[in-house]
């Protein structure tokens, strides 16, 4: 029997059953806000508030993707998700490709 899908991996299938190549995720407004980009366009995905269980699940599934490749798969396929942390001023942001 497999594992359970990380929340990340979930948000990744639902961003790739529409097209997207990449997500990120940023705190704004006390919330965790992610998006999917296609090329150039981004557009909103979920948004979790601070220190819910949600939001403490996908930064951590997103910080361990930041230490180590995780190998997922997604409607029968194979995917392997690298995130890289990027800090501008007092803000967090994680990109995943």
């Amino acid at each position: 029997m497999g594992k359970s899908a990380t929340l990340l991996e979930g948000l990744c299938g639902h961003a790739l059953s529409f097209g997207a190549e990449s997500i990120s995720a940023g705190y704004k407004d006390s919330r965790l806000w992610v998006f999917a980009y296609k090329g150039d366009a981004g557009f909103r995905i979920p948004n979790y508030a601070r220190s819910s269980e949600d939001e403490v699940e996908l930064r951590e599934n997103l910080l361990d993707a930041v230490r180590k490749p995780v190998r997922t798969v997604v409607a029968g396929q194979v995917y392997i998700l690298k995130a890289r942390k990027i800090e501008v001023s007092a803000t967090t942001t994680l990109r995943l490709r």
